[in-house]
């Protein structure tokens, strides 16, 4: 990846270890949406970056949670016209409590790249990725 999250185009590693540039689309009420530039509206590939805060009551006490959700979504359509959607979405539940820290929300993010790349993501690309091609077949243990 190359920016951050904010800067237009926003670039992030493909799978064959190219950069794919995303430009910022539109504002939403909770984030933004950016455009694969490769892509178009026809067919977009698309990254929603959104983020908000609930509150709920456990056993008598107030727990107030941030909520940040990416969102992957490419659009295709059929030989019969109609669109097909894929996406992949990570959503973080973080409670607004001392007890977390932003070093266990980033080990458990480690875990998670870990597992669906196979220790194997680098400037390169996706050079690994049995565990991501089980999950997608339902494999869970």
């Amino acid at each position: 990846m190359s920016g951050a999250i904010g800067d237009s185009p926003l670039l992030l590693d493909g799978s064959g270890g190219v950069e794919v540039s995303f430009s910022h689309l539109k504002n939403l009420p909770d984030g933004a949406q950016y455009l694969d530039t490769a892509t178009n509206l026809t067919e977009p590939k698309t990254l929603v970056l959104k983020n908000s805060v609930s509150t709920k009551v456990v056993n008598g006490i107030s727990v107030t949670t941030d909520r940040h959700l990416i969102q992957f979504t490419w659009k295709k359509k059929t030989a019969a016209g109609s669109d097909r959607f894929l996406t992949l979405n990570f959503t973080a539940a973080v409670p607004q409590d001392s007890v977390i820290t932003s070093a266990m929300y980033l080990e458990l993010l480690a875990h998670l790249i870990d597992l669906l790349s196979d220790g194997t993501w680098s400037g390169s690309g996706y050079t690994t990725h049995a565990n991501a091609d089980a999950i997608l077949i339902g494999k869970t243990g």
